[in-house]
C-alpha cells in the first residue's frame, strides 16, 4: 500500500471568532477549505492593533510572523481596519507578515482607488454662498481617502512584485485592479457562506411561528427584517419612511447594534442611532419598529429565515462585497436590494435573483414589499447556488495556492 503524501499546512489570517463579517467569512472558508488541507485560523488582535502604535501590537504582529513560517500556504483576509487605524502601520504590518509567507494567496475585501478634489467651479460655488467649511472638510474627506487609497496602492504593488495572488468579491474589482496595475493574477468570487443542505435543514426546524414565539411577536404581522451592526451607510432612513406607507400590519425589525468601532468616551448616544430614533417618532411608528441583538451566526441565520422580507436599503459604500447580502441569497430570503455598485455586481453572479431599488426611493421599495415578484427569484436562486457555493470558493483557493508555488 502507498504511503499517502502529508496534507498541507494552511494558514488564515484575519479577525476571528467576533461578530463581524470578515470573521464570519473566515470561519465559513476554513470549513470548505478543510477537506482539502489542514488549515488554522490565526487571529489577529483586532482590539490591540487599533490603538496606536505600540510594543504591544508590534509583538504580536511578530508572534503571528514566527508562527507562520511553518505553513505551507497562508492567506490573509484583508480589511484594513483590522490591521489598525494608521496608514503607515496598516501597511508596514501586512508587509511584515507577508515577507514572511512561503506561499501567499492575499483576499481584498474593498478596493479603494483616488477621488478628484474639489473642482474650481465647486470652490467658487461654495466662495459665492460663503460656506468655507463645506470646501475644508470636502478637502478633508478626499485627503483621508486618497490616503487610504495610497495604502491600497502599495499592497497591490508589493503583490505584483512578489507574483501574490488576489481573490476579490467582484468583477468590477478583479478588471479594475488588472487594468489599473496591469496585473493579471486577480481572481473574482463573491461572498459564499454555508452549503445549501444546512440551510434546508435549518428551514425546516426553524419557522415563522417559532420565530414568532422567540421574539414574543403577534404571528399575523409581516415583519420586514434589517440586519447589521447599525451604521449610516445602511440606509435606515429609507427603511423607515417606507413603512410609513405600508399597512399597519407591516412591523420593522431593526436586528443589530451599535458597532463596536462607533463608540465614543462619554457619548451619551451615538449620532446616527439618535437619528434613527428621532425619525421612528417623527413618523410615529414606534409601535411599529423593534430592535433586537443579535449575538452568534446562528441566531442571523433565524432572523433571516423567519422575517417576511430582508431589507438592504444601503447607500453606495465603496464595498466589494456584503456578508448580509451573501446570506440573504443563501437563506433564499424575500430580498430586497438598493442600487448601490456592490449589489449591483452581486447581480452579475446572481442575474433574476432579487429585485431592487433606487437609492433612498422610499416609495419604490413601499410598493417592492407590496408586489414582491417571487417565482422568477427561486428559479435564478437555484442556477445561483449551483454555480456559486463554499465549495467553488473553496476550489479556487485550492487551485491558487497549488498555482503559487510554480509562480
Amino acid at each position: 500500500m502507498l504511503n499517502e503524501s502529508p496534507r498541507k499546512k494552511l494558514a488564515i489570517v484575519s479577525s476571528y471568532n467576533e461578530l463581524c463579517g470578515n470573521a464570519a467569512y473566515t470561519k465559513a472558508l476554513s470549513k470548505a477549505l478543510e477537506k482539502h488541507m489542514d488549515v488554522t485560523v490565526v487571529p489577529l488582535n483586532t482590539g490591540l492593533l487599533r490603538r496606536t502604535e505600540s510594543e504591544a501590537a508590534q509583538s504580536h504582529i511578530k508572534k503571528i510572523c514566527q508562527e507562520l513560517k511553518t505553513f505551507d500556504y497562508v492567506n490573509i483576509q484583508f480589511e484594513a481596519d483590522l490591521f489598525g487605524t494608521n496608514h503607515h502601520s496598516i501597511c508596514s504590518r501586512f508587509i511584515q507578515i507577508a515577507d514572511v509567507c512561503k506561499n501567499l494567496v492575499l483576499t481584498m475585501h474593498q478596493i479603494v482607488f483616488p477621488f478628484k478634489y474639489p473642482g474650481i467651479v465647486q470652490i467658487a460655488k461654495n466662495t459665492i454662498k460663503r460656506d468655507f467649511k463645506k470646501t475644508l472638510q470636502s478637502y478633508r474627506k478626499t485627503f483621508f481617502h486618497n490616503s487610504r487609497a495610497a495604502l491600497y496602492n502599495k499592497m497591490i504593488g508589493y503583490c505584483k512584485i512578489k507574483k501574490i495572488p488576489i481573490v476579490v468579491h467582484t468583477k468590477r474589482d478583479r478588471d479594475d485592479i488588472s487594468f489599473h496595475f496591469n496585473y493579471d493574477l486577480v481572481f473574482d468570487h463573491p461572498l459564499c457562506f454555508h452549503e445549501q443542505s444546512y440551510i434546508d435543514s435549518l428551514a425546516q426546524e426553524y419557522n415563522k411561528d417559532k420565530f414568532c414565539n422567540h421574539f414574543n411577536l403577534p404571528k399575523e404581522n409581516t415583519y420586514l427584517g434589517i440586519l447589521g451592526f447599525i451604521l449610516e451607510h445602511k440606509g435606515y432612513e429609507t427603511v423607515l419612511r417606507a413603512l410609513s406607507f405600508l399597512p399597519e400590519d407591516h412591523v420593522l425589525i431593526i436586528f443589530g447594534k451599535q458597532h463596536p468601532h462607533s463608540v465614543q468616551l462619554n457619548e451619551p448616544v451615538n449620532q446616527y442611532i439618535k437619528l434613527v430614533m428621532d425619525l421612528i417618532l417623527e413618523l410615529k411608528l414606534q409601535k411599529r419598529v423593534k430592535f433586537f441583538g443579535i449575538n452568534n451566526d446562528d441566531e442571523f441565520l433565524r432572523a433571516l429565515l423567519g422575517c417576511d422580507f430582508n431589507l438592504l436599503p444601503y447607500l453606495e459604500c465603496n464595498q466589494g462585497g456584503s456578508g448580509i447580502a451573501a446570506l440573504s441569497l443563501e437563506t433564499n430570503s424575500k430580498s430586497i436590494f438598493s442600487q448601490n455598485k456592490a449589489f449591483l455586481e452581486l447581480e452579475k453572479y446572481a442575474p433574476d435573483c432579487f429585485p431592487m431599488f433606487s437609492i433612498g426611493n422610499y416609495l419604490e421599495l413601499a410598493n417592492l414589499i407590496q408586489n414582491y415578484p417571487r417565482s422568477p427569484h427561486t428559479d435564478g436562486l437555484k442556477k445561483y447556488h449551483q454555480n456559486y457555493n463554499p465549495q467553488t470558493s473553496a476550489a479556487l483557493y485550492k487551485k491558487l495556492f497549488e498555482a503559487v508555488k510554480n509562480l
